[in-house]
């Protein structure tokens, strides 16, 4: 365990009492179910989920730094191993960003005196590794997230003893650059990280090591370069991991500088307010976790008895009655049109200039309401012939606004300004597809000349 002493907070008073072992915890909210465990046990890794799959990045094993990527398939419940980092690092920031896992900071062989700044970028379709511009500020056991396409590193610590930073820094994968945002009011390191409605929500962690932990929640606004706090998390903790479901922000396991707690908190940023969720039936710290569909996976870290996990345990949701499905009321002008009027690729419903802006305006409504919130985003295809296309790609907006290719909310329509130029779109017959949050679908043709 040397290679780890420094960053073992952990080790500081772990109390070896233990609480049920139990395969299913059941609650109001859902189940915890346990599956098959990592090979290669381990703590601090990094995590992203591509395609479906888990991917654990990195972490210690008690005997370094591992370099190599342990791959969860949830649909075999099987583990396999991918391509090695050229980094053995651990506590690093990550994301995922074009289907890549971008692996950014943390400690080589988990020394915490050995801070690094690098990047790494691992491919799941080719099993590569690329390198990136390494961030400003080298640190480990930061909060990330990504919004609108970038990375968000907020927080962590350069060096032993921890006194965690203040740093919020954001990777631009376009352009390989880093830039700064502004800094978190609370420094924190080992808390955790999650992205609900475009805004970077960080919670829990510690400030300097051998202090009691913070319950602080921290949110971020990207447009507005700004953080707010919201109502604190009921048990003060770090080394959790954090995941979103159905809006809602979900806080697991930890430590709270005495002992691991399996408590699970919920945080709803529409009330502001906690509420507790079914236990994590092997309480952990220092672990990670990735979102596949509704569920949240939960895999390694340390155990009650001081060891390193492997353990994989799996939230599952309680079931919702679905809900009432969304009517799309139709394009509106200068489009207009809807599924039953939108031309067609021998009669395209609207001629457009090629290089201009397309004002793309639509509403829907449920249940005979107006629908005013999720996320609707708009694709373009190029035909060639009425059946033949080019694959879709996400529709680029002309204004700062709009973030990535979503839809946004202006006087009770749902509007997107389509950059034609910038989309990559070229001269020719184009099917514009809309994709409303319940996964519908709805098409209009045009021209471009």
């Amino acid at each position: 365990m040397k290679n780890i002493q420094h960053f073992a907070l952990v080790a500081l008073a772990f109390s070896v009492t233990t609480f049920a072992g139990i395969h299913s915890a059941v609650a109001q909210d859902g189940t915890w179910t346990a599956k098959t465990p990592m090979p290669e046990p381990r703590i601090v890794s990094a995590a992203g989920v591509v395609g479906g799959r888990l991917y654990v990045v990195g972490g210690s094993t008690g005997n370094g730094a591992s370099t190599i990527p342990e791959i969860y398939d949830p649909n075999t419940d099987t583990w396999s191993y991918g391509s090695p980092a050229g980094l053995p690092r651990g506590a690093m920031a990550s994301g995922v960003l074009n289907y890549k896992v971008y692996v950014a900071g943390g400690w080589i062989n988990s020394d915490a005196n050995a801070s690094t700044s690098a990047l790494e970028i691992y491919d799941p379709a080719t099993g590569s590794w690329a390198n990136g511009a390494p961030m400003a500020i080298a640190r480990g056991a930061t909060a990330s997230a990504v919004i609108g396409g970038k990375l968000y590193a907020a927080g962590g610590n350069a060096a032993y003893p921890y006194h965690a930073l203040h740093t919020l820094e954001i990777y631009d994968p376009i352009s390989d650059t880093w830039s700064s945002g502004a800094p978190m009011p609370v420094a924190v390191s080992f808390a955790g990280g999650a992205v609900i409605n475009d805004k970077f929500y960080v919670v829990g962690g510690v400030s300097i090591n051998e202090t009691p932990p913070t319950a602080t929640l921290q949110v971020y606004d990207p447009i507005l370069n700004t953080w707010i706090t919201g109502a604190p998390m009921p048990t003060p903790r770090y080394g959790h991991v954090v995941g979103v479901i159905d809006g809602k922000l979900y806080a697991v396991s930890g430590h709270d500088g005495t002992t691991l707690v399996p408590n699970v908190e919920i945080y709803d940023p529409g009330l502001n307010s906690w509420t507790t969720g079914a236990p994590l039936p092997q309480p952990c710290s220092l672990m990670v976790a990735g979102m596949v569909g509704s569920q949240m996976f939960v895999a390694g870290g340390y155990n009650l008895s001081g060891g390193i996990s492997g353990a994989l345990q799996v939230y599952t949701p309680a079931s919702t009655p679905p809900p009432a499905p969304l009517e799309f009321a139709g394009f509106l002008s200068p489009i207009g049109g809807s599924d039953a009027t939108g031309g067609s690729f021998a009669s395209p419903l609207r001629t457009f200039k090629m290089g201009s802006t397309v004002p793309v305006k639509f509403t829907a409504s449920s249940g005979g309401s107006p629908v005013l919130t999720g996320v609707h985003t708009l694709q373009a295809v190029k035909y060639s012939d009425a059946t033949t296309s080019t694959p879709s790609i996400d529709a680029t907006p002309q204004d700062a606004a709009t973030t990535g290719n979503r839809f946004r909310l202006t006087d009770g329509q749902w509007q997107f300004n389509l950059d034609t130029k910038a989309t990559g779109m070229s001269v020719g017959i184009w099917q514009l597809i809309v994709t409303l949050s319940d996964g519908s679908r709805h098409r209009v043709w045009i021209q471009l000349k």
